[in-house]
């Protein structure tokens, strides 16, 4: 019961961060991209 009170919010927390790395990750790397292909 304990663990679950602290352990539950912070998985979800830990996945939404990674979630949100990701879009990060491919908006940079789209960034990047359409940069390239500009020059």
């Amino acid at each position: 019961m304990g663990c679950g009170i602290i352990c539950f919010p912070t998985m979800k927390l830990i996945n939404t961060i990674k979630v949100l790395l990701l879009a990060i990750c491919f908006f940079f790397v789209f960034i990047f991209n359409k940069k390239a292909l500009f020059q």
